[in-house]
């Protein structure tokens, strides 16, 4: 498994966000396995957006 930074990651999330990609797009775009980047949008989504939960509709 790859270890990847938290810059990294963050910056996936956000382009995600941005981008308004499903999950199986991001995952297939990036090789990135698709519970780990769930993992990754539920710590940095709140984050990035200023807010303390994650949006319920992200889609998958």
């Amino acid at each position: 498994m790859a270890d990847y930074s938290k810059g990294f990651k963050r910056r996936v999330v956000q382009l995600w966000i941005q981008h308004g990609m499903s999950t199986n797009e991001i995952s297939r775009s990036s090789g990135i396995d698709h519970k780990t980047l769930m993992k990754w949008y539920k710590r940095f989504y709140p984050e990035i957006t200023g807010g303390g939960q994650t949006r319920q509709s992200a889609r998958i």
